[in-house]
């Protein structure tokens, strides 16, 4: 039988709050929520409690108290390479949302230390668990629309984050990207 992996969450700011807290209910069969840390006290006390586990703010307790499998990783992004290579070199594999980080450098750090610790890395984009995201899925998937040919975002961000909507939405690459600032 599958045990779910017990996961610490690396971050209780906005994102946590907005995109994963709504999900813990159906990510449970998956992943066993066993931490929070986050530097703010105030952040990971209260995400802590909404999870009913322990909150931490310092990683070097956390790590020390041995009770993750896994991180999921939901900090501002210039701090996923020193918070991921810190926790994959004591055994905690990593889960990090987009970006990875912030120089090339940093990216092969990461994976490096990943390979040498024996751990997973690994990066995921976000954008499609927005709930305007997955009813849009949905509306494709229902064939209402007929065929899509063309995916315009003008409520957020070009870049990266439109390919992989392409790619999640509609199970296929871009053939072009137009970008307008």
């Amino acid at each position: 039988m599958f045990q779910p992996v017990n996961i610490a969450l690396i971050g209780a700011g906005n994102r946590a709050s907005t995109v994963y807290a709504p999900l813990w209910d159906d990510l449970r069969q998956w992943l066993r929520p066993v931490a929070v840390c986050d530097p703010v006290k105030a952040h990971a006390d209260d995400y802590a409690d909404h999870l009913d586990v322990p909150a931490f703010t310092s990683l070097r307790e956390l790590a020390k108290a041995q009770i993750a499998e896994a991180a999921l990783i939901v900090a501002p992004v210039e701090l996923h390479h020193p918070i991921a290579c810190y926790l994959m070199d004591h055994g905690i594999h990593c889960h990090s949302e987009t970006s990875m980080c912030s120089l090339l450098a940093q990216a092969n750090e990461m994976v490096a230390s990943a390979a040498k610790n024996k751990v997973i890395l690994r990066i995921a984009e976000n954008f499609f668990r927005f709930p305007f995201d997955r009813i849009a899925k949905k509306i494709i998937d229902s064939g209402f629309l007929g065929p899509v040919h063309r995916i315009t975002s003008f409520h957020d961000h070009t870049g990266y984050h439109n390919d992989s909507r392409w790619i999640k939405l509609l199970d296929a690459y871009p053939e072009t990207v137009q970008a307008i600032y």
